[in-house]
Parts: structure tokens; C-alpha cells; sequence
């Protein structure tokens, strides 16, 4: 047995090991889902948004932005860890299915565009010195109407 097998068996090498693990399947990483849906319908969706999101995925900001006059962009950030993360499929799947949702994406957010304040989790997207821009402040691309198959 040579010198680095035995200092990788040694139980405080797998206690770490396991800490390690633990720590990584607890931590929770941002995610943007954005849905294109009709303005009309655009309360029903979001009341749908609420109802599934009660389901373990606490930590969220949702916004809406009009595209045209019959479009809008319903915006969701939210914090998931791993685990969480079929929960955030089946948000995904379950808004697809709707009549009204035209286009739906769901995207991994990087660090820099993380919040500076902890405590309003998803809410203020604008850190100084940044030239980052909040999407709830307006500064969204245009979006084509998606074709009808």
C-alpha cells in the first residue's frame, strides 16, 4: 500500500470526504426561467407560478415585463440546490403544457449576476460599480412572436 492510499483511507479523510459532499448537495444554485405568454392570461400564469412554486423552491422573485400588445415576459429567479432541481423540470414541463405559454426557457444564472443583498434574494440586480442591467427595470431584448406550428 503505498503512502497516498493510506492517507486517503484514514477515517478523517472520509469524514471530510462526506462533509464535502454534504456541503456541495446543500448548496443551492441560481436558475431564470422565462415564459412568453399571452397578456390576457398573464394573471392566470402567475398564479399558476405561485401555487407550484409553494412546493419546496422557497426563494424566488418572479416579474413581469409587457413585449407587445399581446404578449408579455413573465421572469422567475430562483434559488434550487440539486435535489430541488425535479421540482424546477416538472415547473418547467408543467407551464409548457398551457395553452397560453408561447415560448418557455429555464437557463443557470452565473455568480456576477447574484444579488449583492442576502437578504432580498433575487431582488436587487443592480450592484454598483457593474454594468449589469435589471430586467425589471426595462432592459430587455426584443423577443420575435414565435410562429404557430
Amino acid at each position: 500500500m503505498s503512502h497516498l492510499s493510506r492517507q486517503i483511507n484514514t477515517p478523517q479523510a472520509c469524514a471530510a470526504y462526506s462533509v464535502g459532499v454534504q456541503q456541495a448537495s446543500n448548496a443551492r444554485f441560481p436558475y431564470r426561467i422565462v415564459t412568453l405568454v399571452r397578456s390576457a392570461d398573464s394573471a392566470a400564469i402567475k398564479d399558476l407560478l405561485q401555487l407550484c412554486l409553494q412546493d419546496g423552491l422557497a426563494q424566488y422573485h418572479c416579474y413581469q415585463r409587457s413585449v407587445s400588445r399581446f404578449l408579455s415576459r413573465i421572469t422567475i429567479e430562483l434559488l434550487c440546490s440539486v435535489s430541488e432541481r425535479a421540482a424546477l423540470v416538472r415547473l418547467v414541463n408543467r407551464l409548457g403544457l398551457e395553452k397560453s405559454v408561447r415560448n418557455i426557457h429555464w437557463e443557470s444564472i452565473t455568480e456576477k449576476s447574484l444579488p449583492a443583498s442576502p437578504g432580498n434574494a433575487l431582488e436587487d440586480r443592480r450592484r454598483p460599480g457593474s454594468s449589469a442591467l435589471s430586467p425589471a427595470a426595462g432592459n430587455h431584448e426584443p423577443v420575435a412572436i414565435p410562429a404557430r406550428l
